[in-house]
């Protein structure tokens, strides 16, 4: 068999031990999925200075697992029957919106006289992004395989450590914060993690996808100010000041590592958050002389 001991020549055992494989892993396009979803976008242009565009999608993907042909070390959760790992993608978010308008007040527009210049020439631009959490998957003990047949976990995985333990009941997300302690995901993590059990094998026949519990939301405010000064007919100048995250606000990344829930080590530390996921406010300022 390939994963028999190598039988060694007497006198030559270096360099000549362990086995012919470790495994026998299988890369086709046999997967399939869908996407669903409506998107709703409005629009308007230069309506007394203001552009602006704001676009929604509601939406549910679905799949067997979605990974890249070099990813050899993983496998289908089970390979007997793909639909097994039929569930949420690991793309998916339910909601998407997001805003930006460009606003050139009308007034002033000449710069005429004091008062024309300091209320002339402004622009105003923001940008607003918000978004349903990802799935996270909750690990099982054995380390994202076995349970359905489809790794040895330690030299096959299925596909991205996506095999699912089952939660019993309802678990709710947030960010919770308690004295001395890092933030976590659940309000009371040991009840969370007693409210989950490991799959079992001919019980369960469905594994829930990439994840079968939903990550923390996200949202974020970036914001760019400019103003013109007209010299003369000839010489001008632009401030600009552009800022990301503008308010600070803190998305924390969802539990991990690689969005996994690990169950192997216990309650102690289930559901804690690694930190901060987005870039804490910075400022860019900008002068442009023009002539």
């Amino acid at each position: 068999m390939m994963n028999s001991a190598i039988n060694c020549p007497t006198g030559a055992e270096i360099g000549c031990s362990g086995q012919l494989t470790s495994g026998v892993g299988m890369n086709a396009s046999i997967g399939h999925g869908n996407y669903n979803g409506a998107f709703v976008s409005l629009k308007m242009s230069d309506w007394h200075g203001l552009t602006t565009q704001s676009n929604f999608t509601w939406s549910k993907t679905l799949s067997t697992g979605a990974v890249v042909q070099a990813t050899s070390e993983e496998t289908a959760v089970d390979p007997y029957n793909l639909n097994t790992g039929y569930g949420l993608a690991a793309f998916d978010r339910k909601f998407v919106y997001n805003l930006f308008f460009v606003y050139n007040p009308p007034f002033y527009r000449g710069q005429q006289g004091i008062l024309g210049h300091v209320l002339g020439g402004w622009t105003f631009s923001p940008i607003f992004t918000a978004g349903s959490g990802l799935p996270i998957t909750i690990g099982t003990v054995n380390g994202g395989g076995q349970a359905f047949g489809e790794a040895d976990a330690s030299n096959f995985f299925a596909n991205g450590n996506n095999e699912n333990a089952v939660i019993m009941g309802h678990l709710s997300t947030g960010v919770h914060k308690t004295p001395g302690q890092n933030p976590n995901l659940f309000a009371d993590s040991n009840a969370a993690f007693n409210a989950i059990r490991q799959p079992i094998l001919g019980l369960d026949t469905r594994d829930g996808g990439w994840g079968i519990l939903r990550g923390l939301p996200y949202w974020n405010m970036d914001f760019s100010l400019r103003k013109n000064f007209k010299i003369t007919e000839r010489f001008n100048f632009d401030f600009q000041m552009v800022t990301v995250n503008l308010f600070n606000h803190v998305v924390f990344f969802d539990p991990g590592p690689g969005d996994v829930l690990d169950t192997s080590a216990g309650a102690d530390g289930f559901g804690t958050l690694p930190g901060q996921g987005n870039t804490p406010r910075t400022m860019e300022f900008g002068l442009r002389l023009s002539f």
